[in-house]
């Protein structure tokens, strides 16, 4: 008997549904995939992705025992629910799109591409280019390039050592095929957990797995593996960069895993466990951004309180969601909050405390100040009410509630639009063309809402005090060179077309 046949299948509870091969490799299915299969990849060391473009390795797991077998038969009931003639058809469905998924990796396997270890990630997806103009043929065969490489290790840290390089190296835009294989080896809950390194409790390695969700993370001497530690420096720092966002999911789920258990978060210390939970919501809801993962960490969070309070069901779910909004001091904070539950699957549960606290606390803004109690400049000051009137306008509220709430928020941007604070902001400047900019950015999306009166009467009070004579002459009169008069005139005008002036 083989050592693979004796691994089992891990409990779930709940599957997304997969019609097609398609349908396998994208994140949800990959999910389930991970946590189905964690004892198999733990014993084995291949990862989801890596197992589902590898022809070698799908001959593995297909031949492990009763492993596929059972795990079909799970996932059928699963879904079936309770429906026996379902679930036989979504048993039978499943053993062929298995059997077509292991076909399709050992087509693949005849294909001579390019090897990303020899030549990079960019000569991978140029070699795909040249072998098909199927879009989902070419996903498909860049990953299997890179399932060739990567398999061949079987230790996490080998294998994030090589696709940090490969991805430090992408001179590419859309590096997605590796963020897959970045997401799976992070959903592995043997490997993420040694990322924190050496940590007092619980709370300390998830406040380390937040700051690196949001591309934060710094090696400390001491905590942990040198060598390591500068990995997920480097890791960390293409997770700022923007290039992978399922990366992120994937921490933010195993801290949502982890905070809805009854793992102590304060090691022996049981007094400090209430001051160590509210210290690490606060660290899990930025101010200055939506949170990264936000419906599985703001569900873990509720239901953490709820087993310290020990309150079960809906009522405990509700009188957590209660005391967390009391707790959250800063109006802004308890908005994210909030607006990151609503998209939980909780939401129904609590959703009158939803409702009415989110209503009170957007309502309670009268001022910029009253967003939070740090001392952010005035522009930065919009930027995060405008951040909060984005996450309303993207939400699934109620229509007459967004239009309510973000109502309220672009009359207090109105209001809050001084000349005072633009003088200020002008006295930044040491030229025209430094204050003008500063002004004109005033006008972004990302600092008030487009279509807003806010932003109308801001143009109108900008356009106002740049208005003088010759202005596009003195703009530049600071500058000399052609090349850079040019370049200064281009990206002006840019900015302004940005932010509505033209």
């Amino acid at each position: 008997m083989s050592a693979t046949s004796r691994i089992t299948v891990a409990a779930i509870e709940q599957a997304p549904g997969c019609s097609s091969i398609g349908d396998f490799y994208a994140y949800p299915a990959r999910r389930t995939l991970s946590r189905l299969f964690k004892n198999y990849v733990a014993a084995v060391g291949a990862t989801p992705v890596e197992t589902l473009h590898s022809a070698a390795e799908m001959k593995r797991v297909m031949d492990a025992g009763d492993l596929v077998n059972t795990a079909i038969f799970r996932v059928a009931s699963l879904q079936a629910k309770g429906d026996q003639n379902r679930s036989k058809e979504l048993r039978e469905r499943l053993f062929g799109l298995a059997e077509a998924l292991a076909e399709r990796a050992r087509r693949a396997e005849d294909k001579i591409l390019p090897s990303i270890e020899a030549e990079g990630y960019d000569a991978l997806v140029a070699g795909v280019a040249g072998e098909t103009d199927d879009p989902a043929e070419r996903n498909f065969l860049v990953r299997a390039g890179i399932a060739r490489q990567i398999t061949r290790s079987r230790l996490g840290w080998d294998k994030l050592e090589s696709l940090v390089g490969w991805a430090e190296q992408a001179t590419a835009g859309d590096i997605a095929p590796l963020d897959d294989f970045f997401t799976d080896l992070l959903s592995d809950i043997k490997f993420i957990e040694q990322l924190p390194g050496n940590r007092p409790n619980l709370a300390g390695s998830l406040q380390f797995l937040a700051s690196l969700a949001h591309g934060q993370a710094r090696y400390v001497q001491g905590q942990g593996d040198a060598a390591q530690g500068r990995l997920v420096e480097r890791l960390s720092a293409l997770i700022a960069g923007g290039r992978l966002p399922d990366t992120q999911t994937a921490i933010a789920d195993r801290i949502g895993q982890q905070l809805a258990t009854k793992t102590p978060l304060s090691k022996n210390k049981p007094a400090d466990e209430d001051r160590e939970f509210y210290g690490l919501a606060e660290r899990l809801v930025p101010l200055d951004r939506p949170m990264v993962g936000g419906q599985l960490v703001s569900e873990g969070l509720v239901r953490r309180l709820a087993l310290m309070i020990n309150k079960s069901g809906p009522g405990g779910l509700k009188e957590a969601t209660e005391q967390l909004c009391a707790a959250f001091v800063d109006i802004g904070r308890r908005a994210r909050f909030l607006l990151a539950l609503n998209d939980s699957t909780i939401r129904a549960d609590v959703s009158e405390v939803l409702t009415r606290q989110l209503r009170e606390a957007i309502k309670g803004l009268r001022a910029l100040d009253d967003h939070d109690r740090g001392h952010a400049d005035f522009e930065e000051r919009l930027r995060r009410i405008t951040g909060l009137h984005r996450l309303i306008h993207r939400s699934d509220l109620p229509t007459l509630s967004k239009v309510e709430l973000n109502t309220h928020l672009e009359n207090l941007l109105l209001a809050s639009f001084k000349d005072e604070d633009l003088a200020r902001i002008e006295g930044k400047g040491s030229t025209l063309l430094d204050r003008a900019t500063r002004l004109i950015a005033l006008c972004l999306p990302d600092a008030l809402p487009p279509g807003s009166k806010a932003v109308e009467q801001a143009r109108a009070r900008i356009l106002a005090r740049l208005k003088q004579p010759n202005f596009e002459t003195a703009l530049i009169s600071h500058l000399s060179d052609p090349d850079e008069i040019a370049a200064a005139h281009r990206d002006f005008f840019l900015l302004m077309k940005r932010a509505g002036f033209l």
